[in-house]
C-alpha cells in the first residue's frame, strides 16, 4: 500500500503540472520529426542541390557536362535565376551570397580547344597544354570538403566522357581513310594515352570579393557549429537559477532592495555572457591548439578577432536572453529541464549545425533563417571561411541582437508581473 500511494502521489503531481506533462510529451514527437527529417534528405539516394550552370561554349562538351549533371539525379541544375540566363558574373555572385554552394561555367569554344587536342593526340603530337580554364567550378568556401569532391569527380568524370567519345569519332576517321591499318593502328594506339592525359582543364574558384579565404575543411565547419550549440546550453543554469529564485522567494526579496529589477536583471545577464565568452574561447584555443595534436588541421581565425568576439557577444547574449524567458516562463523544473534541452537541439538542426541547410529538405531550409544558432554559425563561418567583413555580418548580428532584446524584454514582462 506504501507502495502504491508514493506511486499515486507522483501521478497526481504530474497531472496537476499539465504544461510540464504536454512539453515531456509534444517536445520529444517535435524532436523525432524534425531530425529525422533533416538527416533523412542527406541519407536518401534521391536528395537533390542546386548546381548553377552557364554554358558559354555551346558545343557538345557543354551539352554533355549539362545532361550528365541532370542523369545524376543529384543536382538540380539551373541555368537561369527567375527567368534571367545566368552569367559567369551573375553566377559567383549567387555564391557569394550563399543562395547557392556551386556553379559551373563551360568557357567558350571549350568543345573546339578539346577537338582540336584530341586530333594532336591521335596524330602522335603532344597536346597543346594551354585550356587550364576550359570549365571553372565555382565553391563557395563554407561547403563541406566531402560535397566539394564528390561534384569535383563528378565534373572529371564527365568530361573524361566526352574527351572518350570525341577521340573515338577521330580515331573512326582514321580508320576510314586510312585502309591499310598503318596510321591507324598508329592512331589507336596513340589514343591510350588518353589514360594519362587531360585535354580539358578544369580550375576550382571559391567565390569571394577577392578577400583572404582559408581552404575549407573538417575543423572549419564543426568549431563553430559545436561552439554555437555549446553557447546555448548556458540556457539551463540560466532558467534553472532564475526558477530556483522565484520559488524560494530570493527574487521577491531582491526586490526590495532600493535597485530598479532591470539593473538586477541586467547583472546576471552580464555574469553569464561574461561565462559564455569564457566558453567560446576555450572552445577556440581547442580549434587551434588541441586538434592539430591529433591529426586535424589547426582552425584558422581569419584577420578579424574584432568580428569573433562581436559575433561571440551577440550570440552569448541571444543565449542568455533565450535563458532568462525560459525561467521567466516555466512554472516548474520540469517544464523547464523538458523544454529547455529539447529546443535547443532542435534549433540546432533546423539551423544547420547539424546537417547543412543546403542538404535539408527544401520545404524546411527557410526555417533555418528563423534559428539563432543559424545566424551565428553563419557568422562564424562567414569570418573563418570566407574572410567576411562587418558588412556581410551585419544581418546576422542584428538578428542575433533583436532576438536578445525580444527574449530579455519577454522575460522582464513575467517577472515584473510577480512582483
Amino acid at each position: 500500500m506504501k507502495l502504491l500511494a508514493s506511486f499515486y502521489k507522483e501521478l497526481t503531481l504530474l497531472r496537476r503540472d499539465r504544461a510540464a506533462l504536454a512539453i515531456l510529451f509534444v517536445m520529444p514527437m517535435a524532436l523525432v520529426l524534425v531530425v529525422t527529417l533533416v538527416q533523412n534528405n542527406v541519407l536518401d539516394s534521391k536528395a537533390t542541390i542546386d548546381i548553377l550552370l552557364v554554358d558559354d561554349d555551346g558545343g557538345t562538351l557543354g551539352q554533355a557536362i549539362e545532361e550528365g549533371l541532370v542523369a545524376s539525379e543529384f543536382f538540380e541544375v539551373r541555368t537561369d535565376l527567375e527567368g534571367v540566363r545566368l552569367t559567369p558574373e551573375t553566377l559567383k555572385r549567387a555564391v557569394i551570397d550563399g543562395k547557392y554552394q556551386l556553379g559551373v561555367v563551360v568557357h567558350a569554344a571549350a568543345s573546339e580547344f578539346l577537338r582540336v587536342r584530341v586530333e594532336q593526340l591521335v596524330d602522335g603530337v603532344t597536346p597543346d597544354p594551354g585550356g587550364a580554364d576550359d570549365i571553372t567550378l565555382i565553391l563557395d568556401p563554407a561547403m563541406p570538403a566531402a560535397l566539394e569532391s564528390s561534384a569535383e569527380s563528378l565534373l572529371r568524370f564527365l568530361v573524361r566522357g566526352e574527351e572518350v567519345r570525341v577521340l573515338i569519332e577521330q580515331v573512326v576517321e582514321a580508320l576510314e581513310l586510312d585502309l591499310s591499318g598503318g596510321d591507324s593502328a598508329r592512331a589507336l594506339g596513340e589514343s591510350l594515352k588518353l589514360g594519362t592525359t587531360r585535354l580539358t582543364g578544369i580550375r576550382q574558384e571559391f567565390a569571394t570579393d577577392d578577400r583572404p579565404t582559408v581552404t575549407p575543411n573538417a575543423v572549419q565547419h564543426n568549431v563553430p557549429a559545436w561552439a554555437m550549440f555549446g553557447i546555448f546550453f548556458i540556457i539551463m543554469p540560466i532558467s534553472g537559477s532564475l526558477l530556483k529564485e522565484r520559488h524560494e522567494g530570493t527574487l521577491m526579496r531582491l526586490t526590495t532592495i532600493p535597485v530598479a529589477f532591470p539593473v538586477l536583471l541586467f547583472g546576471k545577464i552580464l555574469a553569464y555572457v561574461l561565462v559564455n565568452l569564457v566558453q567560446l574561447g576555450l572552445m577556440l584555443w581547442i580549434g587551434v591548439a588541441v586538434l592539430p595534436r591529433f591529426g586535424a588541421p589547426a582552425l584558422s581565425l581569419g584577420e578579424r578577432p574584432d568580428l569573433i568576439l562581436a559575433v561571440g557577444l551577440g550570440a552569448s547574449l541571444a543565449a542568455t536572453g533565450s535563458g532568462l524567458m525560459l525561467g521567466a516562463v516555466a512554472r516548474t523544473y520540469e517544464q523547464a529541464s523538458a523544454l529547455g534541452p529539447i529546443s535547443i537541439i532542435i534549433a540546432a538542426a533546423v539551423g544547420g549545425i547539424m546537417v547543412p541547410v543546403f542538404l535539408m529538405p527544401r520545404f524546411m531550409q527557410p526555417l533555418s533563417k528563423f534559428s539563432p544558432l543559424h545566424w551565428g554559425h553563419d557568422a562564424f563561418v562567414g569570418i573563418f571561411v570566407r574572410g567576411a567583413g562587418f558588412r556581410e555580418l551585419a544581418p546576422d548580428l542584428i538578428r542575433l541582437l533583436l532576438f536578445s532584446a525580444a527574449t530579455i524584454s519577454i522575460a522582464l514582462v513575467f517577472l515584473l508581473r510577480e512582483e
